[in-house]
C-alpha cells in the first residue's frame, strides 16, 4: 500500500493565552496566513461545563489568495489535529451567511475533514441554525473518544 505524501507548511505560533492561541505559516506565493483558536464558552449555556473547553476555529490569508495550494488545506487539518490532541478539547467552525459564502467555506470544511486523515479517530458533525435575517451552519470537529460529542448542539445558547 501506497503511502500519501503531503507538504505542510511551517507554522510559527503567534500568540498564545488560555482563551486564545493564534499561529500563522506563508505559502510558497508569500501568502501568510493566520489561524486562530478562541474559546467559544460565548456560544454555550453557561452552566456547560464540558463546553467550557470548545474552541472556535478562523483562518484567514492576509491578502489576496493566489492560485490553488493543496498545501494550505494539509496545514490547517495538521494544526487542528495537533491542537485538538495538546489541549484535549473540540474544535468548532461556524459559517455564517452574512456575505452570501457561508455554504461554500461550509463544503470546504467538511470536504476537508472527509479527505483528510483526521476522518480516523475522529468525528464530525454539523447544525444549520436559522434566524431572521441570517442563517449559519455550526461545525464540530473531535475526538472519537469525547463522551460530550452528542450534547454540544443541544448545549448552544441559540437553543436555550
Amino acid at each position: 500500500m501506497q503511502k500519501e505524501f503531503y507538504k505542510t507548511y511551517p507554522v510559527f505560533i503567534t500568540h498564545e493565552s488560555h482563551n486564545k492561541h493564534i499561529y500563522s505559516f506563508t505559502t510558497d506565493s508569500d501568502i501568510v496566513y493566520t489561524v486562530v483558536f478562541t474559546r467559544a464558552n460565548y456560544l454555550f449555556k453557561e452552566e456547560c461545563t464540558a463546553c467550557h473547553e470548545v474552541h472556535e476555529i478562523s483562518f484567514v490569508p492576509n491578502g489576496d489568495k493566489s492560485r490553488f495550494d493543496q498545501s494550505i488545506r494539509h496545514t490547517i487539518i495538521d494544526l487542528m489535529q495537533i491542537f485538538i490532541d495538546k489541549h484535549e478539547c473540540p474544535v468548532l467552525y461556524v459559517c455564517d451567511s452574512l456575505d452570501l459564502r457561508a455554504e461554500c467555506r461550509s463544503r470546504l470544511f467538511k470536504k476537508w475533514f472527509e479527505t483528510s486523515r483526521l476522518k480516523s479517530g475522529f468525528k464530525y458533525d454539523f447544525k444549520n441554525l436559522v434566524f431572521d435575517d441570517f442563517s449559519m451552519k455550526v461545525e464540530i470537529i473531535s475526538r472519537e473518544s469525547d463522551q460530550n460529542f452528542n450534547d454540544y448542539f443541544q448545549q448552544l445558547e441559540v437553543f436555550g
